[in-house]
């Protein structure tokens, strides 16, 4: 049971503070008076932003702040990790770009001092309820990755939709966190109204007092590879397979192993994927777990193939333990994440020889110690960031008749 009060409302029942359709399952809310801040999700996914919203969540809370989670819906691997002293409340709804009402309703019965939203469909839902609200907090979206590549990968119509809804909807907040400053140019130049309000806060990723020691492997051991994430297309784990392929062709690595944790809608097409290239035997794939850095510690190499990302939050916790890096050169924050190869192997997109020659360069060498570039991930300091964009001196509303023809817009939600 989370920390506060937790009521449920059927539909047809009228919640203190809320009436949405006919067609919304339930509401959950948790009341909480005078919430410094409410943090907007989808859901408990286990993907990095749903963690960084959970780990921001309880160091501000654990600073005395009232935090509050609000999500679409209760469900995903997370759900049962809100830190002790943060509150839940569920809209029910099913879609973001339809709740806007129902975030309306909650702004003016909980009236918190600011609203953070997380991802790009979320930060237009919270646009719109900021907009049909009473009561105006102070908004903030976090952008997670570059919108170039994110709202392209829906396909038409859906990503044309959200790509103009994001340009129009960031008229609305009062600041932009990018999670990188490569997120940050990007967004710049795709949303040029928004250059006034952006400002770069790296992910809160890395909880020192939780690392994992490092495990000294026996000589001798069969090489452990490692991959975190979502098992998507977004992942090019196909990339990784070739490349893992051409690693367990080397004599030096003939009996290498690839443990890949995440759960998603391409399980099947990987695993059928790893049977076409003969690694299956090698292959792990054990779904998603609580904590990555418990497994990362007693491997040699940690290995991502993706085509794009914004911060990946997965490369940090690596370095936090010490496990050296191979990457694919991701657009558009790669190289700031790894300070342009310092810090890990850079390799080019769609290159599985250079991925795999990458790791046995790895395995031979033992790569990088990262863990001093892992430190500008830690909690608490990206803690202090964020309070100073969440909380500032003073709470300085746009114009309203900027955002009126998104008003326009969401009024007809």
């Amino acid at each position: 049971m989370r920390p506060g009060a937790r009521e449920t409302f059927a539909p047809g029942q009228q919640a203190p503070w809320v009436a949405l359709s006919a067609a919304t399952p339930q509401i959950i809310v948790d009341t909480l008076p005078e919430t410094d801040l409410t943090i907007l999700i989808p859901d408990f996914s286990g993907g990095g932003a749903e963690r960084a919203a959970l780990n921001l969540a309880g160091a501000l809370s654990r600073r005395g702040r009232r935090v509050e989670i609000l999500v679409f819906q209760d469900r995903g691997p997370l759900s049962g990790q809100c830190p002790d002293g943060v509150h839940v409340s569920v809209l029910g709804t099913r879609r973001a770009l339809t709740s806007g009402r129902g975030i309306a309703r909650y702004l003016d019965a909980t009236r918190p001092r600011t609203l953070l939203s997380f991802m790009f469909h979320t930060n237009v839902a919270a646009a719109i309820g900021v907009l049909l609200a009473r009561h105006r907090p102070r908004l903030v979206w976090s952008v997670q990755n570059a919108p170039k590549e994110a709202l392209s990968k829906g396909g038409w119509p859906s990503s044309v939709v959200l790509r103009h809804a994001v340009k129009l909807g960031a008229r609305v907040p009062d600041a932009i966190v990018a999670v990188s400053l490569a997120v940050e140019r990007a967004f710049s130049e795709t949303v040029p109204r928004a250059r006034g309000k952006l400002v770069t806060v790296y992910n809160p990723v890395i909880d020192p007092a939780r690392l994992p020691e490092r495990l000294t492997r026996p000589p001798g051991s069969p090489p452990e590879l490692i991959a975190v994430g979502r098992l998507a297309a977004q992942k090019n784990y196909p990339l990784m397979l070739e490349a893992f392929q051409r690693v367990r062709a080397d004599p030096r690595a003939r009996e290498a192993r690839l443990t890949i944790l995440g759960e998603g809608p391409l399980r099947a097409a990987i695993e059928a994927e790893a049977e076409k290239l003969g690694v299956a035997s090698g292959l792990r794939m054990p779904g998603f777990v609580d904590a990555p850095a418990a497994w990362m510690a007693r491997s040699d190499v940690f290995v991502m193939s993706s085509d794009f990302e914004g911060l990946a939050n997965v490369i940090p916790e690596a370095m936090a333990v010490g496990l050296p890096v191979v990457t694919t050169d991701w657009p558009p924050a790669a190289r700031e994440v790894l300070e342009d190869g310092r810090w890990g192997r850079l390799v080019p997109l769609g290159d599985p020889q250079a991925l795999a020659d990458a790791i046995l360069a790895t395995l031979a060498d033992g790569g990088t110690d990262a863990r001093a570039r892992a430190k500008d991930f830690e909690i608490e300091p990206m803690a202090d960031a964020y309070e100073r964009v969440l909380f500032p001196a003073t709470n300085t509303v746009p114009p309203t008749t900027e955002c009126s023809s998104w008003r326009k817009i969401a009024s007809k939600g």
